[in-house]
């Protein structure tokens, strides 16, 4: 069975503000596999979007390349977006995030159904350098 780490992050000049951007990286046990960066442009973004945008991108990538039984650590430093996805939070439908913390949970299910694990672990912002530092290259270019 395969273990897949998913490490994510994501940075805005102004917090909240109407661009923002994210980076991930996957890693299939030691190995680096794919790091994906991007803008997220909009009129209502805080950082919390943009960290829960992060995670979506990451399990977009890990939805098309994982066919079955695997192990997933979901790695970063937002606690508020980990306890979300952890469920220790309920989350309603009048957060701003909503929308996409429900595309995030349409994937998890896919996953599932494949047999997937999900683990989710808080790093400190200091282990997560080169997700924060592919975010801030985005909004250097933006």
């Amino acid at each position: 069975m395969d273990f897949y780490t998913l490490t994510f992050d994501a940075s805005m000049p102004k917090n909240p503000g109407n661009r923002a951007a994210y980076g991930f990286t996957i890693f299939n046990w030691a190995e680096h596999i794919y790091s994906g960066s991007g803008a997220i442009l909009g009129d209502k973004l805080d950082n919390n979007i943009s960290e829960f945008y992060s995670v979506f991108k990451g399990l977009q990538y890990l939805d098309h390349i994982i066919p079955g039984p695997a192990s997933v650590n979901i790695k970063g430093d937002s606690a508020l977006v980990l306890n979300f996805l952890k469920k220790k939070w309920k989350m309603h439908k009048r957060k701003p995030f909503y929308e996409i913390y429900s595309k995030i949970e349409e994937i998890l299910k896919r996953l599932h159904k494949r047999k997937v694990s999900i683990l989710y672990t808080w790093i400190p912002r200091d282990q997560n350098e080169e997700c924060h530092n592919l975010a801030k290259k985005v909004l250097e270019k933006t």
